[in-house]
């Protein structure tokens, strides 16, 4: 009686014993995946943040270029100005010259009237009375007072014009210094707008360089980030390894009407890439629309599409084990369902990267893709 009482309390203490260390297990996977959480959530905050970062360095790149597009059409117009500017100068001496030659020209046709006039007045009348003594006759005496006259009147209308020509020679050379003058101010106002747009551009490369310094520094962060999440998920990886698998023997995940395989796990040639590939799974042919059971009870982690799995369900057992069932027409069950063995989960079908309607059903380890046929017996065998 006494025997049999101390060995129900040693397996009493066994069984405790074996609980109290899955719970600490547990306990460290909670703490673990609380942690890897928190640092996915880092991850994806960094992962924006460089987003934004790069996004707002591609504004400033396209400010600045637009700006670089002003500069340069502000020097090509002081290009212009100074070309301008240069042939307005050229005008000027051009005009000086004139004006000096006119100025010349005005002196010595006021000097020749004025000699032409002292002469006459010296003369008095008698330079008149030679000219009427002089005549043949009367119209002779009349021709020549009017060759008199035309004299002064020739020299008095060259002087007229020749202080014309001048005026105009001096008001076009006035407004060609005042084009010269406005140029020179263009050309100024042009060379401000050129600083402050170069000034523009200088703020934007320094903000610039400021946001390549916290992009660095972010991706610093999500460098180590990843390292750490990393070593959490080794953490992790072992954790459910030291699970002890208790689920047994699992299920054949269809009806037993459907057990013919089109495809067994490993090496094979691949229907659609026509290359070498490991086939993860079996291939179990069945009509679209058949049930897919769950093979063994546990909780689902994954119920959408999947890449060339197409419809997929991944089902968490413990033990670091998880099922696949792939190429689903339609998924019965949602990310954090608990199952048990032989419910319902997916209708066979020929999603993803399929050739007709069967299910892929696969068995991974820690990650690693093992045969089904150490897990699951077929029945048909």
């Amino acid at each position: 009686m006494k025997k049999s009482i101390i060995i129900a309390l040693v397996v009493a203490l066994l069984f405790a014993g074996v609980n109290s260390f899955a719970n600490s297990i547990d306990d460290q996977i909670n703490k673990n995946q609380q942690e890897l959480d928190d640092i996915k959530k880092r991850l994806n905050e960094g992962v924006e943040s460089l987003d934004r970062n790069e996004g707002q360095q591609t504004d400033i790149e396209r400010e600045v270029s637009a700006l670089e597009r002003e500069i340069r059409d502000r020097e090509a117009k002081i290009v212009v100005l100074e070309s301008d500017i240069v042939d307005t100068k050229l005008a000027i001496e051009v005009k000086e010259v004139e004006l000096i030659e006119a100025e010349k020209e005005v002196q010595f046709q006021n000097d020749r009237m004025e000699k032409r006039l002292r002469t006459m007045y010296k003369s008095g009348n008698f330079g008149y009375l030679e000219v009427m003594l002089g005549a043949a006759d009367f119209t002779d005496l009349l021709t020549r007072v009017d060759k008199i006259q035309m004299l002064l009147d020739y020299d008095q209308e060259t002087l007229l014009a020749l202080i014309e020509a001048r005026e105009f020679v001096v008001q076009r050379k006035e407004e060609l210094e005042n084009y010269r003058l406005k140029l020179e101010a263009d050309k100024v106002e042009v060379q401000l707008e050129k600083v402050k747009l170069q000034a523009s551009v200088n703020v934007l490369e320094e903000k610039k360089v400021l946001l390549q310094q916290d992009h660095k520094a972010l991706s610093n962060q999500l460098n180590e980030l990843n390292k750490d999440a990393d070593k959490i998920t080794s953490i992790l990886k072992d954790l459910e390894l030291r699970k002890k698998y208790v689920g047994g023997k699992m299920m054949w995940p269809l009806d037993l009407s459907h057990t013919s395989i089109s495809s067994p796990f490993g090496e094979r040639m691949h229907p659609i890439l026509l290359t070498l590939k490991l086939h993860t799974g079996i291939d179990v042919r069945a009509p679209k629309g058949a049930a897919v059971y769950a093979a063994q009870s546990g909780q689902v982690i994954y119920s959408d599409w999947l890449g060339s799995y197409g419809m997929a369900v991944m089902i968490d057992h413990g033990g670091g084990i998880i099922t696949l069932y792939g190429h689903n027409s339609a998924l019965l069950v949602s990310p954090g369902t608990e199952v048990k063995k032989g419910d319902a989960i997916a209708k066979v079908g020929s999603t993803g990267r399929s050739t007709g309607n069967h299910l892929h059903f696969e068995v991974r380890v820690a990650g690693d893709y093992v045969d089904p046929y150490d897990y699951v017996t077929n029945p048909s065998n």
